[in-house]
């Protein structure tokens, strides 16, 4: 497996991504989806191939106000997870950031996705807020951050 940059190639099946997963709980992901094929807003957003397609997605937002890089989304798709792909993606993202020169990540996660919840909670992520209502009014977002070095 090896992760790369998107491509307009990729585009249908982030859509599904977007579309199918994310609007559900998030809302509307239009522009998330644009940026991240224009690199506006989103600078690096990935995918992990593997022999079967794509087996995983990354994106990560940098604000140059905030002291962390974000990720905003890192998802395996059905039929790859506990495969080791959201660790993959997740040093990938850990990587970006050193590049960058930033000391930590930060991922919130809906109380929706309970096994990204454990994912990032058994990767070295703490707990450091919560929002209810923050995308829907039935659902809280958990804010999660990681120090790196």
């Amino acid at each position: 497996m090896s992760i790369r940059r998107v491509v307009v190639e990729d585009y249908g099946i982030l859509k599904d991504l977007a579309v199918n997963v994310l609007e559900p709980l998030y809302g509307d992901q239009s522009k998330s989806l644009r940026e991240w094929f224009t690199g506006d807003g989103y600078k690096h957003a990935f995918v992990l191939d593997s022999e079967h397609g794509i087996a995983g997605f990354l994106s990560l937002k940098i604000n140059p106000n905030k002291p962390y890089l974000k990720i905003s989304t890192l998802f395996v798709f059905d039929g790859h997870k506990r495969l080791g792909c959201g660790k993959k993606l997740l040093a990938k993202a850990v990587r970006v950031a050193k590049d960058l020169g930033y000391h930590r990540l930060v991922v919130t996660v809906s109380d929706k996705k309970p096994e990204a919840m454990d994912f990032f909670l058994h990767s070295g992520f703490s707990i450091i807020d919560k929002k209810p209502g923050k995308y829907r009014p039935d659902s809280t977002e958990f804010i999660l951050d990681m120090a790196i070095f």
